[in-house]
């Protein structure tokens, strides 16, 4: 009866003892690693429900994790002694050594496990190559479904992306993305010549080849090689043509002025001209190169072929006599002129309209007689402009891969913008912002959240508290706000490269409801994303970077208008500018 009466007397202390945990709160933590500059940022966190006093803060993956006992990893020392002193006298005989060696590592015999989901077995690897971004830096991630064989990781959200996604590239069986973001097709012909860029200081001829499937009216056509004219020198870049393929073989040829160019197989590997600015980089161990002409322009080249699976599913009808290996290409323009030409070139001008036939699968844009070329290297298409020298005057400069970004493009109200690269899929649009909401809670939300599904207002400032922004800019909005959402407008948002505490002293300093939502773009990364930062370091107020004044409309994730101010003038991008364009 008293061992009972024990027993009993430890099991209510045991629960009184459990009962009292759970009613203690949880202990919070938080981030302190400056290293992990967003994750401090994010605040305090409470403890799992596993572990609701113990548990440690993970700045890497920024949640709190529950520490794990170190004993089990301090038992495995003895039992390796006694499985040795049997084994002894049967290493004299032959057949018990060959179990023993295999038991001590019984894991690493075994194949890897099977990739996550949404991985495709086989598919290349892509890395964050750039060092402003330390969180993503040399982080490797395996290319997407729809792009398994080449892509690239956007360092600002450490994502991959598909290379022939982005405007600027010329992919697949002709399939162009321009400078305006529209995606159209031009076939070309088999075997022929056309101009993809013409302009005073450079001319891009391609050459296509192609095969014609007895059930199709048209002939498949795929870019094979380039001839590249700039001041005095010619460039050649093309595949080599090969029945089957592999990957470890390089299929690359390339020359500057008849002259080969050797480069070594191993990704990194560079080679540099002293006469003529061209520098050409791996990007790959085979088949993929970077080539740039400093101050004009720089060209993605990737050799691909038609795979079995290709023509397939597009009714190739490829043979085992050639795999049509072809490129699949990427631009980025320094310095062209608003009078640019060619298929692609064209894309860049400054009154550019496109032709392509919107609301079709396959928007085909025509020109053949117009973009014609006697050769590779000719320059007598009917389009042309090459002279030899750059253009001094009246510059669209730095179209990165013809993304329509805050360096890309003129100062001044903007055209309606390209939907491709600033569509809601789009790994900018995903940058984190935060904000304060009603009830004094932060928060965190994307561009892709607030865009989707309806009319959004974006315009940014270059600082809170700052007498323009303070006095004109927002006030505007806050003022304009119901007119802008009687027109169709569902959110309204003020975008700064401030601190989320600031941007909700600076709303309540001056008074404002919440008709305007303002947002914090703290460390700045949405207004790098897009090019727009403004460097203010020499002000004597010290402001650092920026953002630089701008005010877009989009619908539905896609930019219909972009006025984009010089620097941090306020000249058209207030309310009544964005009333005027409803």
């Amino acid at each position: 009866m008293a061992k009972l009466t024990a027993r009993l007397g430890m099991f209510l202390v045991l629960l009184i003892f459990v009962v009292t945990a759970e009613a203690a709160p949880a202990k919070k933590v938080r981030c302190t690693d400056p290293g992990f500059p967003n994750c401090v940022s994010d605040g305090i966190f409470s403890c799992p429900s596993g572990c609701p006093q113990t548990c440690t803060m993970n700045c890497n993956i920024c949640a709190p994790v529950c520490l794990r006992s170190p004993p089990p990893l301090a038992s495995p020392p003895p039992p390796p002694p006694k499985k040795k002193s049997p084994p002894l006298p049967k290493k004299r005989s032959p057949p018990p050594p060959p179990p023993e060696k295999k038991s001590p590592p019984p894991h690493y015999p075994h194949p890897p496990p099977p990739p996550p989901s949404g991985v495709v077995l086989g598919q290349h690897r892509a890395r964050c190559k750039n060092k402003n971004y330390p969180l993503c830096y040399g982080i490797e991630l395996p290319c997407p479904a729809g792009c398994p064989s080449q892509c690239e990781v956007d360092c600002t959200v450490c994502r991959p992306v598909c290379s022939c996604d982005r405007p600027g590239a010329v992919c697949q069986d002709p399939r162009f993305i321009g400078g305006d973001g529209i995606t159209f097709f031009f076939h070309g012909k088999k075997d022929r010549d056309f101009c993809l860029v013409s302009d005073s200081n450079i001319h891009i001829n391609a050459h296509f080849i192609g095969r014609r499937n007895q059930d199709m009216k048209r002939y498949f056509t795929w870019v094979q090689s380039l001839g590249i004219l700039f001041g005095t020198h010619q460039l050649f870049i093309g595949a080599k043509k090969t029945s089957t393929w592999d990957d470890s073989v390089d299929h690359l040829s390339i020359a500057l002025d008849g002259q080969s160019v050797y480069l070594p197989e191993a990704e990194g590997e560079k080679w540099q001209s002293t006469s003529s600015n061209v520098s050409i980089t791996r990007s790959r161990d085979t088949n993929a190169v970077e080539i740039e002409v400093k101050g004009n322009f720089k060209i993605k080249a990737v050799v691909v072929p038609i795979t079995e699976r290709d023509s397939l599913i597009h009714n190739y009808g490829i043979t085992q006599e050639n795999c049509f290996a072809h490129l699949d290409l990427s631009f980025k323009f320094y310095s062209l002129s608003a009078d640019v030409t060619g298929v692609l070139g064209q894309t860049y001008a400054k009154n550019y309209v496109s032709r392509a036939k919107m609301g079709v699968a396959m928007p085909v844009l025509g020109g053949e007689r117009e973009y014609t070329s006697s050769g590779l290297f000719a320059t007598d298409c009917a389009a042309a402009r090459f002279v030899g020298e750059l253009s001094p005057s009246d510059s669209t400069k730095n179209f990165d891969y013809g993304d329509l970004n805050c360096s890309g493009g003129e100062d001044g109200p903007g055209p309606p913008a390209p939907p491709s690269p600033w569509a809601t899929s789009s790994p900018l649009w995903l940058t984190t912002l935060s904000y304060f909401d009603p009830a004094g809670e932060l928060q965190t939300t994307t561009v892709s959240a607030l865009t989707a599904g309806k009319k959004s207002i974006l315009f940014a400032v270059p600082g809170a508290f700052t007498p323009t922004c303070s006095q004109k800019h927002l006030p505007g909005f806050v003022e304009k706000a119901g007119e802008l959402k009687a027109k169709g407008v569902g959110t309204i948002a003020c975008i700064s490269v401030n601190d989320a505490f600031v941007m909700r002293a600076w709303k309540e300093n001056l008074g404002i409801g919440d008709d305007v939502m303002l947002l914090s773009d703290g460390n700045g990364d949405f207004t790098r994303a897009i090019g727009c930062e403004l460097d203010l370091s020499d002000q004597p107020v010290g402001l650092g970077v920026r953002s630089r004044r701008y005010a877009l409309l989009a619908e539905d994730g896609v930019v219909k208008v972009l006025n984009l101010e010089k620097g941090g003038a306020f000249t058209f991008s207030g309310a009544d500018d964005m009333l005027k364009v409803l």
